[in-house]
């Protein structure tokens, strides 16, 4: 039930965005990229959704989006999928930020391999972080010039990551299908 409503919110998010954007939402301009973002031939967006919040980000480049909530960093997964300057931030960070750091880095990579349309499909290790004044991205240790922005709800991390400075935020809470704004 809990995925049918997300969806349902997903959709109708997507639907106002587009409205809000003066873009017609017809199913004939959508279509999907190699490891299957969806796309369309006048808006770039991106959807995300955990539990019962779903975002929706848009821009007039490519953008991408993660919404995670807040959970404790496991090992295995740093091990395997960050970099050691990545491991450092969270490792080194006070007890009670542990968590919000790991989370922040995972929607970071998710956000950005959403952007690029790549997906889950690369090796998150070529992909590096650094969090300071702002947020630095390093690609096979080059450093890429993305904007990145953050915003929380409750215990919920959302990370948006685009080509372009000014990108639109939508967020919902999927309480039923019928109640879904």
């Amino acid at each position: 039930l809990e995925d049918r409503q997300t969806g349902a919110g997903a959709g109708l998010l997507l639907r106002y965005a587009f409205e809000r954007e003066g873009i017609p939402f017809c199913g004939d301009s959508f279509y999907v990229g190699a490891h299957g973002k969806p796309y369309h031939n006048k808006l770039c967006f991106n959807i995300s959704h955990s539990g019962r919040y779903v975002i929706c980000v848009t821009g007039k480049e490519d953008v991408g989006c993660d919404i995670q909530k807040i959970k404790p960093a496991h090992p295995r997964i740093m091990n395997r999928f960050f970099t050691d300057s990545e491991r450092e931030y969270v490792q080194f960070a006070d007890d009670s930020m542990k968590e919000e750091c790991f989370t922040r880095i995972w929607a970071l990579k998710e956000s950005y391999l959403k952007m690029t349309g790549d997906g889950l499909t690369r090796n998150l290790q070529d992909i590096s972080f650094e969090i300071g004044d702002r947020i630095r991205l390093f690609e096979n240790q080059k450093e890429r010039f993305l904007y990145f922005t953050e915003h929380q709800i409750k215990n919920y991390i959302i990370m948006v990551c685009g080509k372009e400075q000014e990108m639109a935020v939508e967020h919902v809470k999927c309480h039923a299908i019928d109640n879904c704004f």
